[in-house]
């Protein structure tokens, strides 16, 4: 009868610190999903002051901004499929915006 109560203390403290486990590690995911959105919006900043740049008239057409065009929409791009692995809050990237080079 001994040996049962002190199974049911030992689980009922393990189930108590694994919920305060599961809690911390919840709070992190929701960290690591804000900071993620966040980077994606700042990438879509910096993709749009790009393309600011690249039409004005005295760097229109020129090609090193081009790329660099292109390669911060690749960037966007992948950090958008790990986004979608943390996004834990799924409004952020409905405001992203897509830049058309052309």
């Amino acid at each position: 009868m001994s040996l049962l109560i002190f199974l049911l203390v030992l689980s009922v403290g393990v189930n108590i610190l694994l919920l305060w486990y599961i809690r911390k590690m919840l709070g992190n995911l929701l960290a690591v999903s804000d900071n993620m959105g966040n980077l994606v919006e700042d990438l879509s900043s910096y993709q749009i002051h790009l393309q600011s740049l690249y039409e004005m008239e005295m760097y229109y057409g020129e090609p090193t901004i081009k790329e660099l065009i292109i390669h911060s929409r690749q960037i966007t791009e992948h950090i958008k499929e790990f986004n979608d692995v943390y996004n834990l809050t799924g409004e952020r990237l409905d405001n992203v915006q897509e830049i058309d080079l052309e």
